[in-house]
């Protein structure tokens, strides 16, 4: 399953003070991330990808995302527990004079159908009716 945030980022807005978009994730493993910067961001407009308020993506903690007319595609095999855990996506913009909305888009296995999934169900047994 893939989820999509479409996030509008105004004009102007500071890293020190950036947009901030809490998100809910389903339990499982993200395999792949996806950051879209339309045409026209010129490489004023920052994400950064967050849980627990710490910085995953990018790594490096003084990095962030900024393009122009680039969908930033990475493989991932991250844990996510679900709903408890917070995550959010941090974007801050430049550009004196112009919203921009960057999509983040994340796809998650469902924990069913990853390896610790299979674990379970062939430790305790498939789902009770």
């Amino acid at each position: 399953m893939f989820y999509l945030f479409p996030i509008t980022v105004p004009a102007d807005t500071a890293e020190r003070d950036p947009k901030i978009e809490e998100i809910t994730l389903s339990p499982g493993e993200i395999h792949q991330v996806e950051v879209g910067f339309p045409w026209g961001c010129a490489g004023l407009v920052h994400v950064v990808i967050c849980r627990h308020k710490h910085q995953m993506w990018p790594t490096n903690p003084d990095t962030s995302f900024a393009w122009n007319d680039y969908n930033h595609v990475f493989q991932e095999a991250e844990e996510c527990r679900g709903p408890e855990e917070k995550w959010s996506i941090r974007c801050w913009n430049l550009d004196e004079r112009h919203d921009h909305i960057v999509q983040v888009r994340i796809g998650i296995i469902p924990i069913e159908k990853t390896i610790f999934g299979k674990i379970a169900e062939s430790l305790f047994g498939g789902p009770r009716r």
